[in-house]
């Protein structure tokens, strides 16, 4: 009796960790596309405002993007720092 118990709790348990990598999996390829669509807008918005000089909906992003470069720049090395984890999330490997 125990046994069987026993098996049943660990096939319980197997399929709760199959189930909650299944959703993580989604979840991590939901975030993935999203901020691979946003990074798309993003490039879009700097070729859109470089080619007509209007930010598109009222965000300069040129602007905002100098901005972000010259606070690394001016963050020595942690600037380096956090540049080289943006660096990393960007261009993961597939």
């Amino acid at each position: 009796m125990y046994g069987k118990n026993l098996l049943k709790n660990y096939v319980t348990d197997i399929k709760t960790i199959l189930i909650m990598n299944a959703i993580f999996s989604k979840v991590g390829d939901f975030l993935s596309g999203l901020s691979s669509m946003l990074l798309s807008l993003v490039t879009l918005s700097i070729v859109a405002e470089v080619l007509f000089g209007v930010g598109v909906f009222g965000a300069n992003v040129v602007e905002n993007v100098m901005k972000l470069i010259t606070m690394l720049g001016d963050g020595g090395f942690v600037g380096l720092v956090a540049l080289l984890i943006l660096w990393n999330l960007f261009n993961k490997d597939k």
